[in-house]
């Protein structure tokens, strides 16, 4: 599956996979949920194979952020990996749908536009955005060629450096594009505005753990404020950083052993943080994310 992703990415061709992640590795406990795939969702493919991974934190996101990751497939022409987890794959909830028609962009495509009497169509266009215009099979004059080979423009197979360099470029930096997808919720606030004196910082369905625990510390008197954060790639640094800025200290609680969401913001934005990291083959507790905020709150740790 993981060549797949790297062809799927290299040929910039469309596609949405969906992981509900449980306890690993390998068959590990299949009933029980986990978050520990995030770094194969992540970075899982030979080379560098940067594509779009979002996860939603409730079930009306799953729904969402289905509808979006075919958009987003579509208009940046690459793989969409949705990342769910077990306890997400198997809830009920109740949630409001569009009343009619469909809430997504049913065609997000770059088409051709009419190409002039000896234009050659260039499949891999290198574009102001970084996205290439897509032909229909069987259109006039755009036979091309797609490979897993590094190519040129017109998709024949190159491997010089300085080529290699300018199409590495071109498929990352057309994902930058994504952080401004329409109506589509990257990372949103929760809790008290301003300086705070406990940030959490939390992805998945963990996330409603957090929502939880925050809103009982703010009723004991501590200023508070979570952040949920749906768009895992490309990462909404901008919003991240001003939260982080607010924050005396930021506590992040994953259902993974390494800490793997943590590894990501540290790594990214070479800030501290304070990790929870649990395999409680369940959702985490509550209280235990609630202690951890007045350990912090009380004693003013930083520790990473």
């Amino acid at each position: 599956m993981m060549e797949m992703l790297g062809l799927a990415t290299i040929a910039e061709v469309p596609c949405v996979v969906f992981v509900s992640q449980r306890g690993g590795p390998s068959t590990g406990m299949p009933t029980k949920t986990e978050q520990s795939d995030l770094n194969a969702a992540l970075y899982g493919s030979p080379g560098d194979a940067q594509r779009i991974v979002i996860a939603p934190t409730n079930v009306e996101g799953c729904y969402r952020c289905a509808g979006k990751a075919f958009e987003l497939a579509e208009r940046f022409q690459t793989p969409v990996i949705v990342l769910l987890d077990l306890y997400l794959s198997n809830r009920y909830e109740t949630v409001l749908l569009a009343n009619a028609g469909s809430p997504f962009e049913l065609d997000a495509n770059c088409s051709v536009r009419p190409l002039e009497q000896g234009e050659i169509y260039q499949r891999f266009a290198i574009t102001a955005d970084g996205v290439s215009p897509r032909a229909v099979p069987g259109q006039p004059g755009c036979m091309h060629v797609v490979t897993g080979l590094e190519h040129n423009e017109l998709g024949r197979p190159n491997d010089q450096g300085d080529n290699h360099e300018r199409m590495s470029r071109k498929r990352h930096d057309k994902l930058k594009g994504a952080l401004a997808h329409p109506d589509f919720t990257k990372c949103k606030r929760f809790g008290d505005e301003g300086p705070v004196d406990v940030g959490l910082l939390s992805w998945g369905s963990t996330f409603g753990e957090c929502l939880e625990a925050m809103l009982k510390a703010r009723n004991e008197g501590i200023r508070c404020a979570a952040m949920k954060v749906v768009m895992l790639s490309p990462l909404p640094i901008e919003p991240i950083t001003q939260f982080m800025d607010d924050c005396r200290v930021v506590l992040v609680p994953e259902l993974n052993y390494e800490g793997q969401f943590a590894h990501l913001i540290q790594g990214t934005l070479a800030r501290p943080v304070v990790r929870l990291s649990r395999v409680p083959s369940g959702p985490m507790p509550v209280e235990e994310i609630l202690e951890q905020i007045r350990r912090l709150a009380n004693r003013g740790e930083s520790d990473t």
